[in-house]
């Protein structure tokens, strides 16, 4: 008779499975590609990638706009440029503009419906337009996303050792070293932000150092309307009585 042997399982077949697979998932994320936000005659054939970045990429075909997602923050690009920018908290700007119009609107007609002077009517107008203006640069703005810098530290890949060696902080969502103090990562906008203020969600993202005079602006502008509002009401029904 010939023996019947026992025959071996293979052990740990599951689990080395498993770390192959890791390791490929880890070595696409190393591989990283060197045009985040730029156009390449590849990408003209493509109306949607996922980069090895893990970017998300949606371009129109033949068109020279582009849109690349950091983090939470969708980046509308016209070639190498940001041109618009759509943070997570973006349902907040609907408020924001409704409130704005519900308040100023019905007060530049009761001024018509008064006979108001034709100055007071314009004043009231161009308050209104600036204000709105303002609040559209800095909801629409990059609040301070350094994309070369992501770009760069992805396709490096820095180590950890070099780094405490230097004594850079380390970013490991970016995958970016926070050279400067005030750069941050934001966990709300999932992205870290150069000169980061705080995270607004009335203006739908982060506010930094590339939306921070609009943020500034928008206050004072919303400061001023408010006491224009107040001054000529009393100053209408003043006259009233």
């Amino acid at each position: 008779k010939t023996p019947n042997f026992p025959q071996k399982s293979p052990k740990n077949t599951h689990t080395n499975m498993v770390k192959d697979n890791t390791d490929v998932e880890m070595t696409s994320k190393i591989k990283k590609s060197a045009d985040i936000c730029q156009d390449t005659e590849d990408d003209r054939m493509l109306d949607i990638e996922d980069d090895e970045a893990g970017l998300r990429r949606l371009k129109p075909r033949g068109a020279g706009l582009s849109v690349c997602k950091l983090g939470n923050v969708f980046l509308f690009n016209w070639g190498k440029k940001v041109v618009f920018s759509v943070g997570p908290d973006w349902s907040y700007a609907i408020g924001i503009y409704v409130v704005s119009m519900a308040v100023m609107i019905p007060f530049i007609c009761w001024l018509r419906y008064k006979d108001a002077p034709q100055y007071q009517i314009v004043a009231a107008f161009v308050l209104h337009v600036l204000h709105l203006l303002a609040y559209t640069l800095c909801i629409s703005g990059n609040p301070g996303i350094p994309i070369k810098r992501i770009q760069q530290a992805r396709l490096e890949q820095p180590s950890l050792e070099d780094l405490r060696k230097t004594g850079r902080t380390y970013c490991q969502h970016c995958l970016i070293t926070t050279e400067k103090s005030d750069t941050f990562h934001c966990p709300d906008c999932d992205v870290c932000v150069e000169n980061l203020d705080h995270h607004c969600p009335f203006m739908t993202k982060c506010v930094g150092g590339g939306n921070l005079c609009w943020f500034y602006s928008f206050l004072l502008l919303t400061l001023v309307c408010m006491f224009y509002i107040s001054c000529i009401s009393s100053l209408h029904v003043r006259k009233r009585h």
